[in-house]
């Protein structure tokens, strides 16, 4: 039979002093609150995972960040995802990569990272080439398209002018500019190919 563990109060929480160890209090349903020698204070969610039966521990956050009422809040979240038969690590990790995916969803977002990773390999000037050359002839016409729906032909209508204007150098490097974008994409696993 499973110990009756009683709720905790905010007062116990505030008032739990650090220890040579780390002290762990329980809230009950699989809320802990552990508090560490440094005296951060952490909320965990502890339950069996569905598909191994085996117990592990999923960080909620910080306290007093999450408060405990949130800490319950996301604890009764837990509870009804495993009721449904799911995971509750295994939909945190999909939430995040919906999150990611979301994030970087259009060519302009996606640039717009490259771009920031890109600017701590070059110099300044060379930087603002780059960025001024994607804001010019990229941006207004596919900045805001899906990077999922990218296709060869919607890249060449961009480069189509320049080649017109004989911007032959120009077109050149926004090429190749262009293919690093969708390199970086790819290894970032935003697009297939």
């Amino acid at each position: 039979m499973p110990k009756h563990t009683c709720p905790l109060k905010n007062e116990q929480i505030e008032n739990c002093n650090p220890s040579t160890k780390t002290i762990t209090l329980f809230d009950g349903g699989g809320l802990i609150i552990r508090v560490k020698p440094s005296g951060k204070k952490i909320w965990y969610y502890n339950y069996v995972k569905p598909s191994s039966k085996t117990r592990t521990n999923i960080k909620i956050g910080d306290y007093p960040s999450i408060t405990l009422e949130e800490a319950r809040a996301k604890r009764a979240h837990f509870h009804s995802l495993l009721s449904a038969g799911e995971d509750p690590m295994h939909w945190l990790q999909q939430q995040y990569l919906k999150q990611q995916e979301d994030l970087l969803s259009t060519v302009k977002q996606a640039a717009e990272s490259w771009l920031q990773l890109k600017s701590s390999r070059v110099s300044k000037r060379h930087a603002f080439n780059i960025r001024r050359s994607f804001e010019l002839y990229v941006f207004p016409t596919i900045g805001d398209f899906q990077i999922t729906m990218l296709t060869p032909f919607s890249v060449i209508e961009v480069l189509r002018p320049l080649e017109r204007a004989g911007k032959l150098e120009t077109l050149s490097r926004l090429c190749t500019r262009i293919n690093e974008l969708m390199d970086w994409c790819v290894n970032h696993g935003l697009i297939e190919s």
